[in-house]
């Protein structure tokens, strides 16, 4: 009977040894399992969502410039640099820089109540366009931007880029060159043109558009045309200018 007692007494104390161990072994972090990123929108949501945007749009301000070219804008008229402000529904004014008949001229241009004006490119006196030779009947800017977002194809993500501060999607893909029509008059059909678009990743506001290859007849093979957009709803009312 005496000698199972320091046996019983041995079992206990191990016991209290392994339970004195084991409270006194810190216990296994519970690993928390990491959230899978989000990921991006497509490219093709990112277009829509800024062409609502731009729709929503009172006004902007843009500029169209060229490398490698320009654009005929009337006859004999050819512009390289084209800055304004758009106020929708049908407001426009803008400076343009151009060729006409191989000279460099400076234009100014306002659009207000269905009435165009223009500086002659000699005097720079302000003149009433005809209807016949209004740039406007082939120069629609807000047009021009909404086809962009909506007639886009092969449109691919290609990252974020940061500009002037705002972080954009960057998107390319193609543009059928008819949807050019109301950004550079006469385009050639049945053309596609490699096009670049920066969009707002916060307001998807359309913030820079490049158009790489020819869409005019005429156009070199390397040319580059720019629109850097700007200044959203901040433009103010246009109004006509005096006439001599």
């Amino acid at each position: 009977m005496s000698t199972r007692i320091p046996s019983i007494a041995s079992r206990a104390a191990l016991l209290l040894l392994l339970t004195f161990i084991a409270a006194c072994t810190p216990a296994e972090p519970t690993s928390t399992p990491t959230p899978s990123p989000t990921p991006p929108p497509s490219a093709e949501t990112i277009l829509a969502a800024s062409g609502e945007s731009m729709a929503a749009l009172d006004s902007f301000r843009f500029r169209l410039s060229h490398e490698n070219g320009g654009t005929p804008l009337a006859i004999g008229l050819v512009v390289t640099d084209v800055e304004g402000d758009v106020v929708k529904p049908d407001g426009l004014s803008l400076s343009l820089g151009a060729t006409f008949s191989g000279f460099f001229v400076e234009l100014h241009l306002i659009a207000v109540d269905g009435v165009t004006y223009m500086t002659d490119p000699v005097t720079q006196a302000w003149e009433i366009q005809e209807a016949g030779v209004n740039p406007l009947a082939f120069f629609d800017p807000a047009t021009g931007i909404d086809s962009i977002m909506s007639d886009m194809t092969d449109a691919s993500l290609a990252g974020q880029v940061t500009l002037d501060g705002v972080t954009t999607h960057h998107i390319s893909g193609k543009l059928p060159s008819d949807s050019l029509v109301p950004l550079l008059s006469t385009v050639t059909p049945d053309l596609t043109v490699d096009t670049e678009v920066w969009i707002g990743e916060d307001d998807s506001y359309l913030r820079k558009v490049v158009f790489r290859g020819v869409a005019v007849a005429g156009d070199a093979e390397n040319i580059v045309r720019t629109i850097a957009l700007s200044n959203f709803n901040q433009a103010e009312d246009i109004e006509a200018p005096p006439l001599n």
